[in-house]
């Protein structure tokens, strides 16, 4: 079945929608194009009763302050992430407003597709384990730096991105699951590789 795009303004302004570039269990991401820009938007599903709808939303919209708080602490994150108003199909509602993944400016392998990241992408030529540890030490830091925040992650929110220099990092985006907990200081210190 295929989706009807919705009709979106931003104020006055019409917003010209793109494409489909997702559609899950809590959002439907489209790429428009608005004020000379394009961006990925992330509406409401359709596909829940209203009540389930609106409280997934209300965890879609905390996505801008968990991007912050990751970006300040050195992880890689979309660029842009915040809550806008626009009106969708004469529904105003607040939306998620991003950066859509074509315009970044390096590569990114969705999680959720983790084959293509292994057969096609940047994993793609390991052949043991004694290549896939400097393959991944970029990833291996990021892991490290998401242990001492304590912060719990679902899978979907866990991709990969192949920077310009061929760095392979954790790419952090769908972070509406996420969880912020504390480590034990033993831990922490461990980590620091303190005494």
């Amino acid at each position: 079945m295929e989706l009807d795009l919705p009709y979106i303004q931003q104020g006055s302004q019409e917003v010209e929608v793109l494409s489909l570039l997702s559609s899950g269990g809590s959002k439907t991401v489209l790429e428009v194009s608005f004020d000379g820009l394009r961006r990925a938007l992330a509406i409401p599903n359709v596909v829940d009763s209203p009540d389930i709808r609106e409280a997934k939303w209300q965890r879609v919209l905390k996505e801008p302050e968990y991007t912050t708080y990751l970006r300040n602490n050195g992880l890689l994150v979309n660029p842009y992430c915040e809550v806008d108003d626009f009106c969708v199909n004469g529904e105003s509602t607040p939306v998620l407003v991003m950066t859509p993944f074509s315009e970044l400016p390096f590569e990114v392998y969705d999680g959720k597709n983790g084959s293509k990241t292994w057969e096609s992408g940047p994993l793609s030529h390991i052949e043991n384990y004694r290549d896939l540890l400097p393959a991944i030490s970029g990833v291996s830091q990021d892991i490290q730096k998401l242990a001492m925040l304590g912060a719990k992650l679902t899978g979907d929110s866990i991709s990969f991105a192949v920077m310009p220099n061929k760095d392979l990092r954790l790419f952090l985006f769908d972070l509406e699951g996420m969880q912020m907990g504390m480590l034990p200081m033993d831990l922490r210190k461990i980590m620091l590789g303190c005494r």
